[in-house]
């Protein structure tokens, strides 16, 4: 068995057995961020957060994409909705 382990600031985040996600239409994503300086990062993140307010970078139903949000505590909830069928992206927010 190989599990998947990620962290933040030098404490476990997640234990993944990622095998187990095989066939199952689950994809995660993740970005390796720690290395860059902090003032990149913030710099990077409110141009981000500037495209998207000016409408120019399209997210969620805007770009016919809905996004459904659930919090870590209704990851049974989100899977559900998974389950049911939901149309867009389901997204877990663990932070």
């Amino acid at each position: 068995m190989i599990h998947l382990c990620f962290s933040f600031r030098n404490r476990v985040g997640a234990l993944l057995t990622w095998w187990l996600t095989f066939g199952r239409n689950l994809r995660y994503q993740f970005l390796l961020l720690y290395t860059l300086d902090p003032n990149l990062l913030a710099a990077a993140a409110r141009d981000v957060t500037t495209a998207v307010a000016v409408g120019a970078l399209r997210v969620g139903s805007r770009s016919g994409l809905p996004l459904h949000h659930y919090p870590l505590a209704e990851t049974a909830a989100a899977h559900d909705a998974v389950e049911r069928g939901a149309v867009g992206k389901v997204l877990i927010d663990i932070g």
